[in-house]
């Protein structure tokens, strides 16, 4: 595969070819750029996984319920869509993905603007994202917390 990258601008639009390995985090990296977009673009060599899969598909639901499952950056990314988007949703996972260490992205949408909160769904949590309106803000996320801990308010 070509690692060649071509981009031209004319009048302030981006168009051109790029070509990524098919891995799960390009993959999902590059399915929540194509929604944040007004204008669609194509997207070929996607990554056959589970993970990309389920994130493609909660990207087009019209469903109030969005299980990511298994997923870390799909919860993740799709958690910072949904809250950019400010549609009102709940957002769940697997028992042992809900068990991650998300609270401080939690905190830090919710500080631009995001109202995200922890509520019980049929026994297991989930996220409840209500109608809400991001702020433009900066926040740093510890990177060092391992994705192996559990939840702060477990």
């Amino acid at each position: 595969m070509s690692e060649t990258i071509f981009l031209k601008c004319k009048n302030n639009n981006v168009s051109g070819t790029i070509a990524f390995p098919a891995s799960k985090s390009i993959s999902n990296r590059t399915l929540i750029i194509q929604a944040l977009c007004d204008k669609k673009f194509k997207i070929e060599n996607l990554s056959l996984s589970d993970d990309t899969q389920i994130l493609q598909s909660l990207l087009k639901s019209t469903d109030e319920l969005l299980n990511a499952g298994e997923g870390g950056t799909t919860f993740r990314f799709l958690l910072a869509y949904l809250a950019l988007k400010g549609k009102p949703l709940t957002i769940t996972g697997s028992e042992r993905l809900l068990q991650r260490p998300v609270q401080p992205m939690i905190d830090s949408l919710n500080n631009l603007g995001a109202k995200i909160e922890w509520i019980e769904l049929d026994g297991s949590a989930a996220l409840k994202i209500k109608e809400s309106k991001l702020m433009c803000g900066e926040f740093e996320i510890e990177a060092s917390t391992s994705s192996t801990l559990g939840r702060k308010d477990a």
